[in-house]
C-alpha cells in the first residue's frame, strides 16, 4: 500500500511487491481500502477495486508533468490505468534507473544540519517573484509574503516553520494551526 498525494517514481518498490496499491491520501476512508485488501473469513475479496489512476504515473524520477496528448507523453502507467481482482495483470520487471544524475542521485540527503543539500533548494514565491533557499536556514519570498525557518535543525533536520501574511507572526515554540 503506497499512500501519497501525487504520482511518484516507485519502480524499486513495485519490483519488490507481489501487489502494489497506490492510494491518494485516503484520510478517514482507510477502512474502505482495507475492505478491498483484506478478504472475508474464507479469503475471498469483500469488494473489488474500482479506482483508476487520476494522473499518469511517471516512468522515471525526473519525468515532469505527464499530460495525455502531449508529444512526449510516455508514462509508466497511463491516465486511467487500473487493475482489479476481476481484471488482473502482470507488470514486468521495471527499470530501477531513476534518471537522476550527478549530485542529485543520492536521494538520502535532502537536508543536512537543517539546510538543503546541493543541488536541492526550496522556492519561495509571492507577487514579487521567486527566491530560492539553498544553504540558508531561513529566508523569505521577494515581498516577504512567505517566510521559512529551520525549526529544529539538529534533531529533526527536515523540520521547517512557515509563515504567511495571514499568520504574520507566531511564538517560536508554537506555529499556527493550518486549516
Amino acid at each position: 500500500m503506497f499512500l501519497s498525494g501525487r504520482p511518484m517514481w516507485t519502480n524499486p518498490e513495485i519490483n519488490a511487491s507481489d501487489a502494489f496499491v497506490a492510494a491518494w491520501l485516503p484520510g478517514a476512508e482507510g477502512g474502505g481500502i482495507a475492505d478491498v485488501l483484506i478478504g472475508d473469513t474464507s479469503g475471498a475479496p469483500r469488494h473489488d477495486f474500482t479506482g483508476t489512476l487520476s494522473f499518469s504515473w511517471p516512468r522515471t524520477a525526473v519525468q515532469g508533468p505527464l499530460n495525455a496528448g502531449d508529444a512526449d507523453y510516455d508514462p509508466l502507467f497511463a491516465y486511467g490505468h487500473g487493475l482489479s481482482y476481476a481484471r488482473p495483470g502482470e507488470v514486468p520487471e521495471l527499470s530501477e534507473e531513476s534518471g537522476v544524475t550527478g549530485a542529485a542521485a543520492n536521494p538520502d540527503h535532502y537536508f543536512t544540519e537543517g539546510r538543503f543539500t546541493p543541488p536541492w533548494s526550496l522556492a519561495l514565491r509571492d507577487a514579487g517573484g521567486e527566491r530560492r533557499l539553498g544553504q540558508e536556514a531561513s529566508g523569505a519570498s521577494p515581498r516577504d509574503g512567505v517566510t521559512v525557518r529551520s525549526a529544529d535543525g539538529s534533531a529533526q533536520e527536515s523540520a521547517r516553520a512557515w509563515c504567511s501574511p495571514a499568520a504574520a507572526a507566531w511564538p517560536t515554540s508554537r506555529p499556527p494551526r493550518w486549516t
